[in-house]
């Protein structure tokens, strides 16, 4: 059984290793989403007190 775990966890590391790509090219886009998001919070909020 301890085995099969092992085998499972190679397995896995394995898979993350092929995958990672993708996953920093999810987590920059998922930044520069939530980037956009905040610079246009902080814009309004410095228009709304300009006014």
């Amino acid at each position: 059984m301890s085995v099969l775990m092992i085998l499972v966890i190679i397995g896995l590391l394995i898979l993350w290793f092929l995958l990672s790509p993708f996953f920093t090219k999810i987590g920059s886009f998922v930044y520069k989403i939530i980037k956009n998001s905040v610079t246009e919070e902080i814009n309004k909020d410095e228009k709304e007190t300009k006014e």
